[in-house]
């Protein structure tokens, strides 16, 4: 039996001590006299039980905690204890290891060959084998059937941990799918509808996909229009509904103060058009408030400024010498109506000198046509006839009888709407190509119709054709003279000159404009009184600037023919390199040293020159 079991059933440290009463053998005579005497029987003695030895202080495991040097001794003393081991003991240890080691690995390249037969394997391998071998043969297949357990173990949780690692990830992707679900559902009808307007656009062609687009942009703000009119009561007294106007912007945060005490006076509703600024207030009538609308001014009279004395976002209108106050009191309700107010006005002041200049320039040329025409310098009335019928397209669609000739007037003129946008945008390639396929539109249609005002109308066309043209020149030839155009931009331009057939035009702009930096580099040289390094800086900058110009020239302008146009602008500036040189060597003498040692400066610098193929010794002075 177990010490502590034993030690634990007569232990009495734990125990309880209770009373416990002593039995009585017989009852107790109340009256002893009276009852007879009987004999009294002796109790048998009560027999103790052993006393219970607390022993749990005894036999018991005792640890000691020893730091690891102490740790070191007592097993080097305990190691000292035993007899050493014969010699060569260790290394047939060792060599027996290996030689277990190499028999296991061996027997498992065995084991895995394809061709393995157990019994012949067994047979042959254990034919000759002693005990001591075939329990080395019983242990390495032990250990090899504990190993592929082992892996097969190991091999069975690593695929349990991806199956799970891949079933989270799955149900993570199927919740980025599902969140996905309805964006995608949104692109894919935009996509369609895209594809839709791009089936539309390639049959129709892109003009009719424009005026679609214009189309229903002007339907958007009709809708609008007429929402404004069915919320404001009044409305259509102040603005109609006329095509091109719409709604920019409104705010009902605002109340209009007296201009004078700056106090309340009833709440406003400002609501911006695009070339008005419509107020409405709210009223009660019955049990129901309605807005309507109070006060209406055209955008091009008001003058926009904030109020000085009248508390925070206040905005003063001035219209007509009268000033009226708005005040709100939410800063972004101001910044979003002064914005809007302010680029209403700037639009609307771009659309106004817009038409004007295009009615000017409609004017200049039926004035024009008018000087080269007999007939129409004869009939006013037929020249103003005219010219209504180039401001309303409906109108000369009636009077022609021809429809094809309608559609051929409408194309050119969307490509001339097409180049004075690509010209407003400086896309001057666009603006190109625009301008050269409406000029063989317009020859065309020239040569074919044998109507009179059809070919009166064509050369009104051909007048504004030729005004655009002019206009694209002056922006290229800026283009080339800007200083600040670098040669692949100046290249491009070039260009550009050339197809629309002014190569010369764009030749003298290159040489002329190279001409004006020249001199204007030199006009910068100062003189500090030095000569010779005046003339080196001089020398330097002339034969350089020439260097770089033939080199730009050469990429323009790749004909033979057009060297012989910048020989001459060379020998242009040598000359003037010349003058600038003799003017300031005018007080020495030719054999002087001083004029020697700049004349071999000119010399030494004009061998980049001679680099590229020019030579100007000839040319420099000696």
């Amino acid at each position: 039996m177990d010490r502590r079991l034993s030690r634990a059933n007569w232990s009495t440290k734990n125990a309880k001590k209770t009373f416990t009463p002593a039995k009585i053998s017989a009852p107790i005579i109340e009256n002893a006299a009276a009852a007879p005497s009987a004999p009294v029987q002796k109790q048998p003695p009560k027999q103790r039980r052993p006393h219970k030895i607390d022993n749990s202080g005894v036999n018991r495991r005792f640890s000691v905690k020893l730091n690891p040097q102490e740790a070191q001794s007592v097993q080097k003393d305990a190691l000292s204890q035993f007899p050493p081991l014969p010699e060569g003991a260790e290394a047939a240890v060792s060599e027996n290891r290996q030689q277990t080691a190499l028999d296991s690995s061996a027997l498992l390249t065995d084991l895995s060959a394809e061709s393995f037969d157990a019994v012949p394997y067994v047979q042959g391998y254990l034919k000759d084998a002693n005990a001591t071998k075939i329990d080395q043969f019983a242990r390495d297949l032990s250990d090899l059937a504990s190993s592929n357990d082992g892996d097969v173990k190991h091999t069975i949780t690593q695929s349990f941990n991806q199956v799970l690692t891949v079933s989270r990830t799955m149900v993570e992707a199927e919740g980025v799918l599902e969140e996905l679900k309805g964006p995608a559902m949104k692109l894919n009808e935009i996509l369609s509808s895209q594809a839709e307007e791009a089936q539309e656009k390639m049959d129709n062609g892109s003009n009719k996909d424009n005026r679609r687009s214009v189309l229903l942009l002007e339907k958007k703000w009709a809708s609008n229009l007429n929402s404004l009119f069915k919320e404001v009561e009044g409305a259509q007294k102040f603005v109609s509904a006329i095509p091109g106007r719409h709604v920019v912007a409104e705010s009902r945060r605002w109340g209009e103060l007296n201009a004078i005490t700056c106090k309340p006076i009833r709440p406003a509703h400002l609501i911006i058009l695009n070339d008005h600024l419509l107020v409405a207030t709210r009223k009660r009538t019955g049990d129901r408030k309605k807005t309507v609308a109070a006060q209406c001014w055209p955008l091009r009279d008001l003058v926009i400024s904030k109020a000085a004395n009248a508390g925070e976002h206040t905005l003063s209108l001035k219209i007509n010498g009268m000033v009226f106050l708005f005040q709100t009191d939410s800063l972004n309700e101001y910044n979003k109506i002064v914005s809007h107010l302010r680029a209403a006005k700037d639009e609307l002041a771009s659309t106004m000198e817009l038409e004007k200049a295009k009615q000017k320039d409609l004017t200049e040329s039926v004035s024009r046509l008018s000087v080269t025409h007999e007939r129409l310098s004869k009939n006013s009335d037929y020249l103003h006839d005219l010219t209504t019928k180039l401001n309303h397209r409906r109108s000369r669609s009636l009077d022609l009888n021809d429809k094809n000739s309608t559609q051929n007037l409408n194309t050119v003129d969307e490509g001339l709407m097409n180049i004075e946008l690509y010209l407003g945008h400086h896309k001057y390639v666009e603006a190109v190509g625009f301008l050269t396929r409406v000029s063989d539109q317009i020859d065309r249609l020239q040569n074919q119709s044998p109507d009179e005002q059809f070919a009166l109308l064509l050369k009104l066309k051909k007048l504004k054709w030729e005004n655009l043209k002019e206009k694209l020149v002056k922006l290229l030839s800026w283009e080339i003279s800007n200083p600040l155009s670098s040669s692949r931009e100046i290249m491009e331009t070039v260009d550009l000159f050339q197809m629309i057939h002014m190569e010369e035009k764009a030749r003298d702009l290159v040489l002329e404009s190279k001409s004006k930096q020249l001199d204007k580099l030199v006009s910068q040289l100062k003189f500090e009184g030095d000569v010779k390094k005046y003339i080196l800086q001089m020398s330097l900058i002339y034969f350089t600037f020439i260097k770089n110009t033939y080199l730009l020239y050469e990429q323009c302008f790749r004909e033979t023919g057009q060297k012989v146009i910048f020989v001459g602008w060379m020998n242009e500036k040598i000359a003037a390199y010349n003058k600038l040189f003799r003017r300031q060597l005018m007080d020495y003498s030719e054999q002087s040293e001083l004029y020697r040692n700049c004349v071999k400066i000119s010399q030494l610098q004009s061998i980049s020159l001679r680099k590229i193929g020019i030579n100007v010794d000839h040319l420099l002075v000696t």
